[in-house]
């Protein structure tokens, strides 16, 4: 099996990490002796956006010094992709989760997951991305062409992208890719001539990355992915992750781990006021006016 080496990974420390990840399965850290003292142990998982080696790199030091700061014994869930994800976020198996705000929508509706915090500085935009030396300059540009997708049901990247392409009478053939990463890498590589991602991932992206693309249309920006409890789970047991997660505020590596994750300055999350408007809005209430 060839391996391509990416500069911008520190690859080499997370070969073993990246092959278990590939598999879509369950790690456990490295701490606590194993966690061999644990009489119960919680699930974390959270929505892919990156590569299993890149998502286990941001995510891992979060759910390590979770543990650590609470005693509360966590397992963390690597999906292998969105789909992945979604599918054992809708059999309740997750604990705690962080996922769009379809997901959250669905996740609540099915199962009673509750949101805990969101992002209180960073809005979820949609962005649709193009080679900045020779993509599209407009929409118009993109009819016929191939435009890839994190997933179907990302929301801000794929369901608000499309729907605004739609509108615009631009027709397209859909390339769904798992990631946000690969969404741009696919763009760059010439794969696909446009790609639809969210402002919060791709200003995560390497330099290189970023000034390689350019962004031809933003959605309107709508309330942030939420970090969720299922009820099964102890208020005590939750009132000590939400405390952990604020207290890392407090400190530039605990800042520097939200941020990477996506939940920087974090606020206290309400279904009623963040996520319940969503249960029957449509599509175009999250566009800019038509450019026609």
């Amino acid at each position: 099996m060839a391996v391509r080496h990416d500069p911008d990974f520190p690859f080499a420390r997370l070969v073993w990490w990246g092959f278990a990840a590939c598999l879509g399965v369950t790690l456990w850290g490295p701490w606590g002796a194993v966690l061999a003292h644990c009489t119960k142990t919680y699930l974390v998982s959270a929505v892919p956006h990156k590569v299993p080696t890149a998502h286990i790199e941001e995510w891992l030091p979060v759910v390590k010094r979770l543990e650590r700061d609470t005693g509360v014994c966590l397992r963390l869930h690597v999906p292998n992709s969105i789909a992945d994800f979604g599918e054992h976020m809708f059999q309740g198996k997750p604990d705690f989760a962080f996922m769009n705000p379809m997901y959250m929508v669905r996740a609540h509706q099915s199962h009673g997951y509750i949101p805990l915090l969101r992002s209180g500085e960073e809005p979820l935009v949609g962005v649709l991305v193009v080679r900045a030396d020779r993509g599209a300059r407009n929409l118009k540009e993109l009819d016929g062409q191939i435009i890839a997708f994190p997933s179907p049901n990302s929301f801000a990247s794929s369901v608000l992208i499309r729907a605004l392409l739609e509108r615009e009478g631009v027709t397209f053939k859909a390339l769904y890719l798992n990631s946000h990463e690969a969404v741009y890498r696919a763009v760059l590589m010439g794969d696909a001539a446009a790609g639809g991602g969210i402002t919060t991932s791709l200003g995560r992206e390497p330099a290189r990355v970023r000034e390689s693309l350019t962004i031809v249309k933003t959605t309107l920006p709508t309330v942030p992915h939420p970090f969720a409890v299922h009820p099964r789970v102890p208020a005590e047991v939750r009132e000590k992750i939400v405390a952990a997660l604020m207290a890392m505020t407090h400190d530039p590596a605990g800042e520097d781990s939200l941020r990477r994750i996506g939940l920087t300055a974090p606020m206290a999350a309400d279904y009623g006021r963040d996520y319940q408007a969503l249960e029957t809005m449509k599509p175009d209430c999250c566009l800019p006016p038509s450019i026609q």
